[in-house]
């Protein structure tokens, strides 16, 4: 996800007052959304796994804006 191809408009300040969070149905589907945002210019800034269905990945948009990318659905316990 890239949403500005330059640097950023305004300087950070604070947390991100949107917050983006793109599901993928498997936790290999999240890996390889991570190596395709990463070679988009997204940066990973954190990793979590709980098992075989539960993982998830936080990055940073070249543009300066955090989101995670988590495996699985709402509903099926897979995130919080």
């Amino acid at each position: 996800m890239i949403t500005w191809n330059g640097p950023p408009l305004m300087p950070r300040q604070g947390r991100d007052r949107l917050r983006f969070v793109l599901s993928a149905p498997t936790a290999d589907a999240v890996h390889a959304a991570v190596s395709r945002l990463e070679q988009l210019g997204a940066t990973l800034t954190d990793e979590s796994r709980g098992g075989a269905r539960r993982y998830e990945a936080s990055m940073t948009a070249p543009d300066g804006n955090d989101f995670r990318i988590v495996a699985g659905k709402r509903g099926d316990g897979a995130f919080a």
